[in-house]
């Protein structure tokens, strides 16, 4: 169809356009769509800007031009809309869409002066052609600048920008020098995340002003942890674009590369510890309060007759009444509870598996707890294969249902009756569940495989074994209740209790103790 047939002498134009970068302008798009407009003796009522906005980092409901321009469609406000190219619209195929049935509901064309062609082909095919090119586009320019700063890093050259906290960046000699009182504050941080003190807390405890000049928070310690530069990696593409102080959790898409030109505060392997644990919290794998907690074996104690975990209660009370000394009497205790078999253990019962742990350890060679402890990993290790099997075989059943479907779809194009267009959109939205449910499947096993990947070089490796090993190879007495959580983490996989009553009543059992390195300990209650 011609533009003549589409646009006619005192049509009401609106222009619509879009520069990425404040040091571009709109004039150069204004001039085309005037002169379109001009052209066919059409009227200007209306312009809709979105200067200075980027359609990769901001979609079309956070852009205030494209949105006002969707709203006063539904208004009438106009009869057409010009804009100088296609990909000032949107750059994403599902963006396009949303523009296209909206301006399709309200019979309004969308023209592109540049080539004085519809916006709207009319065939969805020629459509996703444009609309994909638009996006192939841009991809093209993300892909050459990510190649580019992957060059720039693996030559160890800095981007440019502050260098991370506690370091400075010497541009004469092309290296990165240690602030030395800042690196000070970098290694306490990373001391106490690993003993499990959570963002807040680590801030907390700094200096106030420390933070060049300013105060620690929560995202401050936050980039220090998760920032891999302290153990000698440049990355990029760490943080998102729209929200700095939000890390990218898919490593997949980060550029991180080793540096000769820091020097590490940490060892790569201590990072990938902490990053782990970062992304077990941030996952809530490990709860809020697991390690701000009195019960040093919650969530590992089971009742050995009806399988369900113990609960833990505490119920103590204190008198009213002040002891001549001031203090106030405690009655009752902290408590394990089976609710379903209805009984009860004092919580200094089972904590005395802890001392038996502990005097383990200090009795034990450490080159055999850990040579154990690996034989134990390397069990998670094939257990993790094992799931990613499973979800490979799911995947491909997912596939051949899939070429099903389109078979099936086939046969029914085969025939345009109401009744066969209503069976390929059935089938066309089962095939679009099946392609999702196989995306979230191969995500899964990204997961998977990343788990293994630091089972083998983190947990599995044995210069970390024999540190940990070392920590906890002290008496009871020099550890508080949050490293004895940690012990509990790193050596038990499970505590069974089994209770029953005696012929007068009394309560009595025995508690098994199931621990990594595949010992197992009985202690009777």
């Amino acid at each position: 169809m011609r533009l003549s047939d589409i646009l006619k002498p005192g049509m009401r134009g609106a222009f619509y356009g879009r520069h990425s970068t404040d040091k571009q302008t709109m004039a150069a798009q204004l001039s085309s769509a005037k002169g379109l407009i001009e052209k066919y003796q059409c009227v200007l009522v209306g312009e809709y800007l979105d200067e200075g906005v980027s359609a990769r980092k901001k979609d079309i409901d956070n852009r205030k031009g494209i949105k006002n321009l969707l709203a006063d469609a539904y208004l009438g406000k106009y009869d057409f809309v010009v804009v100088s190219n296609h990909d000032r619209l949107a750059r994403s195929p599902k963006e396009h869409f949303k523009i296209r049935r909206t301006m399709k509901e309200e019979n309004i064309p969308i023209v592109i002066s540049s080539t004085e062609s519809l916006y709207d082909s009319g065939d969805i095919i020629v459509n996703l052609i444009y609309d994909g090119t638009s996006k192939f586009e841009i991809d093209n320019t993300r892909i050459r600048t990510r190649d580019t700063m992957r060059k720039i890093a693996k030559e160890g050259k800095w981007a440019g920008g502050v260098a991370p906290y506690g370091y400075r960046y010497v541009a004469q000699e092309g290296r990165f020098e240690q602030v030395e009182e800042e690196i000070a504050i970098v290694r306490k941080i990373f001391e106490l995340y690993r003993k499990n003190e959570g963002f807040k807390s680590i801030a907390n405890q700094l200096e106030g002003g420390s933070y060049r000049g300013k105060d620690w928070d929560k995202n401050k310690v936050k980039y220090v942890i998760t920032n891999p530069f302290y153990a000698g990696y440049i990355s990029l593409y760490r943080r998102k674009e729209n929200n700095h102080q939000a890390i990218i959790d898919d490593r997949d898409n980060w550029i991180m590369e080793k540096s000769d030109l820091i020097d590490p505060v940490i060892s790569i392997e201590d990072w990938e510890a902490c990053w782990d644990l970062y992304q077990r919290r941030k996952k809530l794998e490990i709860a809020p309060k697991h390690y701000h907690t009195s019960f040093i074996l919650g969530g590992y104690v089971y009742c050995k007759k009806c399988g369900s975990k113990l609960k833990t209660k505490d119920q103590r009370t204190t008198s009213r009444a002040l002891h001549p000394d001031g203090t106030r009497k405690v009655y009752g205790d902290k408590v394990y509870r089976c609710l379903e078999c209805k009984y009860s253990i004092k919580d200094y019962q089972l904590h005395e598996i802890i001392e038996d742990l502990l005097l383990e350890i200090r009795e034990a060679k450490h080159e055999e707890l850990a040579r154990k402890l690996v034989e134990s990993l390397k069990e998670d290790v094939q257990g993790l294969n094992d799931e990613i099997k499973e979800l490979e075989l799911t995947i491909a059943e997912n596939k051949t249902n899939i070429a099903k479907i389109d078979r099936e779809i086939q046969s029914y194009l085969s025939k345009e009756t109401d009744e066969n267009k209503a069976m390929v959109n059935i089938l066309t939205v089962t095939k679009k569940k099946i392609t999702n449910r196989n995306e979230q499947l191969r995500k899964l096993i990204n997961e998977k495989l990343n788990r293994i990947k630091y089972k083998q070089e983190v947990e599995m490796n044995e210069e970390l074994l024999s540190k940990k090993i070392k920590e906890f190879s002290v008496p009871i007495d020099d550890l508080n209740n949050r490293d004895l959580k940690r012990l509990i983490d790193f050596l038990v996989n499970k505590i069974e209790v089994f209770v029953e009553e005696d012929k007068d009543g009394n309560l009595k059992g025995y508690v098994d103790i199931i621990t990594r390195h595949s010992l197992k300990m009985k202690k009777t209650l």
